[in-house]
């Protein structure tokens, strides 16, 4: 997500470009590693995760105003950004086989996806990313 401020329009503007014009695009491979503990109610269930996640850089795009076209900026991210995972889940069992879960997870980046440094005059700030999502699942116990 690109964080769009008062100063960045200030740069468009000079440019002689509008904001719209900007195209930030960042593309992971995300590979979690998570244990559950869960807790049964009869056909009930609710538990809770936890784990680290990694987030591999597989394409990192940039267009807009800068340089009058594309800016590479491709070695100006982490390759490998890791994250801690922590949620809660709650199901139900429709057979001992069969279930229907709902799951929340929060991920928070470890470190840094991009280090401030300047470039072409613009100076960016250290970027740690989070992340709130919501599972809807049917389960099958082999």
């Amino acid at each position: 997500t690109l964080k769009i401020n008062s100063e960045t329009k200030q740069i468009a503007g000079l440019l002689g470009q509008s904001i719209d014009d900007l195209t930030h695009r960042l593309s992971y491979l995300s590979v979690p590693l998570y244990a559950t503990y869960v807790f049964n109610f009869g056909k009930f269930y609710a538990g809770a995760d936890l784990g680290l996640k990694l987030n591999i850089c597989v394409d990192v795009e940039e267009e807009g105003f800068v340089n009058d076209g594309e800016v590479d900026i491709t070695d100006k991210y982490q390759n490998v950004v890791p994250y801690l995972l922590a949620g809660l889940k709650a199901g139900y069992n429709i057979t001992n086989k069969i279930s229907l879960d709902i799951t929340g997870r929060y991920n928070f980046s470890l470190s840094n996806a991009r280090n401030g440094e300047t470039n072409n005059g613009i100076t960016y700030k250290d970027e740690k990313y989070s992340a709130a999502s919501l599972f809807f699942g049917v389960n099958y116990k082999f």
